[in-house]
C-alpha cells in the first residue's frame, strides 16, 4: 500500500474526528469513502485502518485508545482547526522558515574563517540585525594589511617556492 494513500487518508480521519471525543477510524472510514464488500475489499480496508492508526500514533495526532478507539491529542487538534494534515505541514514549515531568519550564523566564516587572520566570525558589524535589514548596501572590506600578514604571505611564497624547486626542480634536472 503506498504512502500516499495512508496520508491521504488519514487526513479524511483526522478532518472527520471530533475535537473532544473518541471516534474510531473504521466508522470515520466507512462514513466517507468507504464500502468494503468482498473479502479483498475489507483486508484492504482494515490494512489501511492499521496503517493510518500507526501513522496517526507515531506522528502523535491521536492519543491511544482503547479497542480501536481513539482521541485527537493536541497536536491532532491544532491540525483539525488549520484544516488538515497538509495544512497542519505548510503551517509547520512556514513557522520553521520564520523561526529561520532570525537565526544569524555566517556560516562561510564558520567552516572556512576568514582571511584575518583568525577563525572567528570576522567583523560583528556585519553580522548584526540591523545591518542585514538595509537592501543593496555592502560594506567596504578593510584594505590595509598589517607588517604580519604581509610578512607570513612574503614567508610562505617563498618556502612554496623553495619547496617546488629542492622537489621538482631538482628531480626532472637530475634525470
Amino acid at each position: 500500500m503506498k504512502e500516499e494513500i495512508v496520508i491521504k487518508y488519514f487526513n479524511i480521519v483526522l478532518n472527520g474526528a471530533e475535537k473532544f471525543d473518541i471516534f474510531s477510524i473504521n466508522n470515520i472510514l466507512l462514513k466517507k469513502d468507504f464500502n468494503p464488500q468482498t473479502e479483498k475489499e475489507r483486508e484492504y480496508f482494515h490494512e489501511l485502518c492499521d496503517r493510518i492508526e500507526k501513522l496517526a500514533t507515531k506522528l502523535k495526532f491521536f492519543e491511544d485508545g482503547k479497542n480501536g478507539w481513539f482521541e485527537l491529542s493536541d497536536k491532532g487538534r491544532k491540525s483539525k482547526e488549520l484544516g488538515g494534515y497538509f495544512e497542519y505541514e505548510k503551517h509547520i514549515e512556514k513557522k520553521e522558515l520564520e523561526s529561520e531568519k532570525n537565526v544569524n550564523i555566517n556560516i562561510g566564516n564558520l567552516t572556512q574563517g576568514n582571511n584575518y587572520g583568525t577563525q572567528s566570525s570576522g567583523n560583528t558589524a556585519l553580522n548584526s540585525p540591523v545591518k542585514q535589514k538595509t537592501v543593496n548596501k555592502t560594506e567596504k572590506e578593510p584594505s590595509k594589511k598589517s607588517w604580519i600578514e604581509i610578512a607570513s604571505w612574503i614567508i610562505g611564497s617563498i618556502l612554496g617556492l623553495i619547496a617546488i624547486y629542492e622537489f621538482i626542480i631538482k628531480k626532472l634536472l637530475a634525470e
